[in-house]
């Protein structure tokens, strides 16, 4: 698929297909990066950037076809990204260089690995570190503690956002916001005396008296799953990446992977803990083509009803970050408006169980695709007739910025109360 020319924040533009970001001070750059290619950080854990333009002051960062943000994550996520942050916060401060924006909103999972993709993140000059010990109290800490009252799947799409640790007072029990509020008093007195990379090493180990009593669980897969056929039908197309939908659908990702196929999988089960499981096992069998998330619906979320399944496939930001070259959409219940909004996230195929189901499948696939080929187990529609590129509604905020915070409060003391 063609990548769009287009701005995305001040500094940041796709241009002929490239991303850009325009740098205050270039050798800075040329240094950092050498510093953390040597650290193998670039490619593995770092998003792969090289200088464009040193007149121009532009780097070029890689492109990744989809980026998950931090309200999209399971428990088991945030702690991996978490310690990943705090590990190379410590190992690059040895080398000078300082960690100020290391936090889950900058992450995503790429190749199989925790990823990078906001390289602005590192600075020379401690300065602007104590963000990165603000950014631990006020998104990680205050969330680990709002998940001692309400589960995660409640907690939906305000997982790991901000909050001001004033409003974090009114929310958790006075012990927990008194053992964060001494906690951040020792870092910012470590950092205020200069001892920056004692500073990381405290949040680390304030972070694995968390991360101790978190159990990981492992999704369940049947060796026995036979998907030989699908991949049969799909090996006649060029396709680069699929959107897949469901538990099944997952399957069928696990099995594609291991039959070493390039295809790269964004996989969506709308269950929290199953998800969770899903990326334990991914983790563990280090696939590299699989990117597991719970996604919710990030910019429509009022226009659709709490009571849907899948809800984020009616957001117009998720439809806009996830369209693919192919949708596979298995074992979930279709009604004639999921079947369009799953059509928009394709550019040529969708695949769905062959079924009965209560509306005329066929009569719609055959308005959107050229052709419809049914089978005993899928029907596939090819070649679609429109490539319209989707487009999000509404800009997405992350709920991580300051002048969120409040509000972001407001929202997750709504949700407990509701809870009680």
């Amino acid at each position: 698929m063609t990548v769009q020319d287009k701005v995305l924040s001040k500094t940041l533009k796709i241009v002929g297909g490239k991303l850009l970001r325009n740098v205050d001070d270039i050798s800075s750059i040329k240094k950092l990066i050498n510093l953390l290619s040597k650290k193998g950080y670039i490619g593995t854990h770092v998003i792969n950037t090289t200088i464009h333009s040193e007149d121009e002051k532009l780097v070029e960062h890689e492109i990744l076809n989809y980026i998950i943000h931090s309200g999209e994550y399971t428990e088991s996520m945030a702690y991996d990204v978490n310690e990943l942050s705090l590990n190379m916060a410590i190992d690059m401060c040895s080398k000078g260089v300082f960690a100020y924006d290391l936090l889950p909103h900058n992450f995503t999972f790429h190749n199989g690995k925790w990823f990078l993709y906001d390289f602005d993140s590192f600075k020379f000059s401690p300065t602007k570190s104590i963000t990165q010990i603000r950014g631990f109290f006020k998104i990680i800490f205050s969330n680990y503690e709002i998940l001692r009252l309400i589960s995660r799947e409640e907690l939906k799409h305000y997982y790991l956002t901000r909050y001001r640790i004033e409003d974090i007072f009114h929310i958790i029990p006075l012990s927990r916001w008194l053992y964060l509020f001494f906690n951040q008093s020792v870092c910012n007195i470590l950092y205020a005396i200069g001892f920056h990379k004692l500073t990381y090493l405290y949040l680390r180990k304030l972070f694995r008296k968390y991360s101790k009593k978190h159990i990981k669980n492992y999704y369940l897969y049947s060796e026995n799953q036979e998907f030989s056929n699908l991949n049969k039908i799909l090996s006649k197309f060029d396709i680069k990446n699929a959107f897949c939908i469901g538990k099944e659908a997952g399957n069928w990702a696990i099995y594609n992977e291991q039959s070493i196929s390039n295809i790269q999988k964004l996989v969506y089960i709308d269950d929290y803990k199953l998800c969770d499981e899903y990326y334990n096992y991914i983790v563990k069998n280090e696939f590299k083509n699989i990117i597991p998330a719970v996604l919710y619906p990030l910019v429509n979320d009022d226009e659709i009803p709490q009571e849907y399944k899948y809800r984020a496939l009616y957001d117009s930001y998720t439809q806009e970050r996830f369209y693919s070259d192919c949708v596979i959409a298995l074992d979930i219940d279709i009604n004639e408006d999921l079947l369009k909004n799953l059509s928009v996230f394709t550019s040529n195929i969708l695949v769905i169980e062959n079924r009965n189901y209560n509306i005329d499948i066929i009569g719609y696939l055959n308005s959107i695709f050229n052709k419809v080929e049914i089978n005993e187990k899928y029907i596939i529609g090819t070649e679609k007739k429109s490539q319209t590129i989707p487009t999000a509604n509404k800009p997405y905020k992350d709920g991580n910025r300051g002048p969120d915070a409040r509000r972001q409060s407001r929202m997750v003391k709504a949700l407990i109360k509701s809870q009680l």
